[in-house]
């Protein structure tokens, strides 16, 4: 599925490719929600986010691609909202500003990856009441060096097993960190 116009709303349905180079679901236009549905690309990533405020709620995506996320942010103010996420990483939020996460299962596949990566310069991110799960060399979080705004991690649950729960590189003068009633 490529959403290349905004104000869609996709739901109960299912997507799938089998393609490194092409996702399940593209949303490449500002205000699309995709609900209840299903995106799988057992080569590749399965969803992308290239258009701001986009939605995903209550949906299951998934990916087995090597080296790449399930599901890869690239835009701002995106929402995930209930949704249960697989892949080598489960989630890149990557230059994105505003993303918000919550209510979600975010498992990370590969050996020494992540269940979120943040990185690019994002700006503003939290992650809420959600679950993380990595391999004994991955981290449920990873935040990489050089983002900004204000990074709020509260009530999520960190399943035991991966080498770190939570890291957090050095980010950017003034960034505000709230990590809060983890467990």
């Amino acid at each position: 599925l490529f959403l290349n116009a905004g104000y869609n709303a996709v739901s109960q349905s299912t997507f799938t490719n089998n393609a490194s180079a092409y996702r399940a679901v593209f949303l490449n236009a500002a205000y699309n929600t995709l609900y209840g549905s299903m995106a799988s690309n057992p080569a590749g990533i399965a969803v992308e986010v290239n258009a701001a405020s986009s939605t995903i709620v209550a949906s299951t995506i998934t990916s087995a691609g090597a080296g790449v996320p399930a599901l890869n942010i690239v835009k701002n103010n995106t929402l995930v909202l209930d949704s249960y996420i697989q892949g080598t990483t489960a989630v890149t939020v990557w230059g994105a500003t505003a993303t918000v996460i919550g209510g979600s299962v975010l498992a990370a596949t590969g050996a020494d990856k992540q269940g979120l990566y943040v990185g690019g310069g994002s700006s503003g991110l939290s992650l809420s009441s959600s679950v993380l799960s990595a391999p004994s060399l991955g981290m449920g979080v990873f935040v990489d060096k050089d983002n900004s705004g204000i990074l709020n991690f509260s009530t999520n649950v960190f399943r035991a097993g991966s080498q770190f729960s939570l890291f957090i590189a050095t980010q950017t003068a003034g960034t505000k960190v709230h990590v809060t009633s983890n467990t």
